[in-house]
């Protein structure tokens, strides 16, 4: 981090905060990597130590630093989804734009089911636990559930398909729209069964098997039905 250079006119936190984030994107300091110290940091960047302490807090807000106690500060890994998180948290807060959500949750699930379909031959153990998710749905159907056990086998089945994409970054961008979408998805189950989610994550399954590409909107469109409805779309 020895190149960084700091722009006076920038608040103190700013200046942190900002050539942080430089040396990251420039593969300075790499995902995992430890940060100096806070007092090594005061140095380099010729700030309080009040500042520094403000730009870490905002940048672990943002989910690009993890505090590890009695460790320090590291760069968040690559397995790390907190940034998603961040993003669409933010998305819940300045945009409300329904359909464009309805838009881009079609699009990312029609790609990550043809994205487990060319990944085939390598996602057998994430199938595997996708048709134990819709068994699970079965014995439910046929026995006694609560709202929060259908619920979570419903968002489970979506982190499965996430998982068996075979792309680490929609998966965690997939990820981060259902856990945005989970209290809509809740809000559905006014105007569908458990045995229309259980037909819709057959069909998706039963989709990816056949290995045909040619269904896939097909079969998301009709998925989907229920979640548009509730959310008035």
């Amino acid at each position: 981090m020895s190149n960084i250079k700091a722009n006076k006119r920038e608040s103190a936190v700013g200046i942190v905060i900002e050539n942080i984030k430089e040396q990251i994107l420039n593969r300075n300091i790499n995902p995992g990597d430890k940060l100096p110290s806070e007092l090594e940091l005061c140095e380099l960047f010729g700030v309080s130590r009040s500042s520094v302490r403000e730009a870490v807090k905002t940048l672990v807000t943002m989910g690009i630093l993890e505090l590890h106690p009695g460790k320090g500060t590291f760069v968040t890994s690559g397995n790390s989804v907190c940034s998603v998180d961040s993003i669409f948290f933010n998305l819940l807060l300045t945009n409300s734009n329904l359909h464009e959500l309805n838009i881009l949750r079609q699009i990312i699930e029609v790609d990550v089911i043809n994205l487990i379909i060319d990944n085939y031959d390598n996602n057998s153990e994430y199938r595997i636990e996708m048709q134990n998710s819709v068994d699970k749905l079965s014995d439910m159907i046929r026995g006694s559930y609560n709202e929060k056990q259908l619920l979570e086998t419903d968002i489970e089945f979506h982190n499965l398909m996430a998982s068996a994409c075979g792309n680490s970054i929609i998966d965690s961008i997939y990820r981060g729209i259902m856990d945005y979408v989970r209290y809509s998805v809740k809000r559905s189950y006014s105007t569908q069964t458990p045995e229309r989610i259980y037909n819709s994550h057959a069909a998706i399954l039963s989709g990816i098997n056949a290995r045909d590409k040619s269904k896939t909107e097909d079969i998301i469109s009709y998925a989907l039905i229920p979640w548009k409805e509730s959310t008035q779309i």
